[in-house]
């Protein structure tokens, strides 16, 4: 396997740093810290993840009681439903699409000049007349 060239792992780091020092990347930074200083949201997230763990279990044993799994998996939806509606995690959701929306506009623009192929409908070319990923 050929070493990767040290111009373009200094260019991925630059571009790397870039991409941490965004308003994007800062908000979801802040967004996470914030969902995890939320006890009561942290609660939830703990019950949600050990309903749902009970569910896997009980279905991977074989275990498809109606009377013990309809209950579980309703007690799970709300729980997800109340996580959800909750604003600090509305706000990291928000975040993480922002900064999911650069990071795959990043790669398209990377794979149009290595492949010459557009991918999602994107490329530099169109960027100024696309609505798609501002």
């Amino acid at each position: 396997m050929a070493a990767v060239n040290e111009k373009i792992i200094e260019k991925a780091k630059e571009l790397g740093q870039l991409v941490k020092d965004d308003d994007a990347t800062k908000r979801y930074t802040l967004a996470e810290i914030a969902v995890n200083s939320d006890l009561g949201l942290q609660y939830m997230l703990r019950e949600f993840n050990e309903k749902r763990n009970k569910m896997f279990d009980l279905m991977s044993s074989g275990n498809e009681d109606k009377a013990v799994i309809d209950p579980l998996n309703d007690e799970i939806k709300k729980l997800y439903d109340e996580i959800m509606a909750n604003k600090t995690m509305a706000e990291l959701n928000a975040a993480k699409d922002e900064l999911d929306k650069i990071l795959n506009q990043i790669n398209s623009i990377i794979n149009f000049y290595v492949t010459g192929e557009e991918s999602g409908g994107c490329s530099p070319d169109k960027c100024a007349s696309c609505h798609g990923c501002h």
